[in-house]
């Protein structure tokens, strides 16, 4: 397979890197941001056998695990996010109101 040779994958890495910033720059979803093959776990048991023969492979391991990590949990990571805001949003507001009673009543 030409796309598992180490300098096409690293190529492939990286066009799938640019598209998912891309896709996180303009909002849309990259979930399909990741080449079949790339998320194929074939792809990472070559990568894990190929360690002992190439020493990039464990270097590309770890990028793909990280682009497979961030089209797996981005989209809960934002949503996590957005809760967290509107909670510090709703907690700041309720300070705001109590102080405000606190010194009207003072």
């Amino acid at each position: 397979m030409r796309e598992l040779e180490p300098f096409s994958f690293d190529r492939a890495l990286q066009s799938a890197a640019r598209e998912l910033e891309r896709r996180k720059r303009t909002g849309e979803s990259g979930q399909d941001a990741l080449a079949d093959y790339l998320v194929d776990e074939e792809t990472l048991h070559w990568l894990r056998e190929s360690r002992s023969k190439d020493p990039l492979a464990a270097s590309l391991e770890l990028w793909l695990l990280r682009l497979r990590e961030q089209v797996e949990l981005g989209p809960r990571r934002r949503e996590l996010a957005q809760a967290d805001q509107r909670a510090r949003a709703s907690a700041a507001a309720a300070f705001g109101a109590a102080e405000s009673r606190a010194s009207a009543s003072a």
